[in-house]
């Protein structure tokens, strides 16, 4: 076929007008197969999309005033920290440690000793209270005991104390050093 111009012949305009009515047909009878139309399923799929999208920003909302909203109900991250007990090699050493509930409802705590991370013996620790219960900003100190029985004079053991607590742990590092009795006072 050639262009629109002055050109065209009546067999070419009758076969253009003959293919848009076979288009125009096609269209009626999907029209007729479909009564809603293809453009109305595409904005009714879109008006979906658009209600569950604005349901989920709500919920996405509520989620995060929810855990602003608690923010003082979490404890602030905690701090590292060291004991030393020294004492003398055959003998026990002690020491005291303070368990503080830094969260503002009142929580359980549970005392853990881990294994050995520096050192050649693995001493017996004691803790005194091994576990408790502790109202908001309420300390209470836990007393350290290690046996330094199969110690010698010099050596140096360091091993983890956990703290768990129901909203995560504090981890302390119990440094046990034996000296010669005569050095301890």
């Amino acid at each position: 076929m050639r262009g629109m111009g002055p050109e065209r012949t009546e067999a070419e305009s009758a076969l253009v007008a003959a293919l848009v009515e076979v288009h125009r047909a096609k269209r009626r009878r999907a029209a007729e197969r479909d009564p809603a139309g293809t453009r109305e399923r595409i904005l009714e799929h879109f008006e979906r999309r658009g209600q569950r999208l604005r349901g989920e920003r709500l919920v996405t909302s509520e989620l995060i005033v929810r855990l602003f909203e608690t923010n003082g109900a979490l404890a602030p991250r905690r701090a590292q920290q060291e004991l030393e007990i020294v004492g003398a090699a055959g003998y026990s050493a002690a020491g005291r440690l303070r368990v503080t509930n830094r969260s503002e409802a009142r929580a359980a705590f549970e005392l853990v000793v881990g294994d050995v991370i520096d050192g050649e013996h693995r001493p017996r620790v004691a803790l005194s209270p091994p576990a408790g219960t502790l109202d908001p900003g309420e300390t209470r100190l836990v007393r350290v005991e290690a046996g330094l029985w199969d110690f010698a004079a010099g050596e140096r053991v360091t091993l983890p104390v956990e703290c768990r607590w129901p909203t995560g742990a504090d981890r302390l590092w119990l440094v046990i050093l034996a000296l010669p009795p005569t050095d301890v006072r």
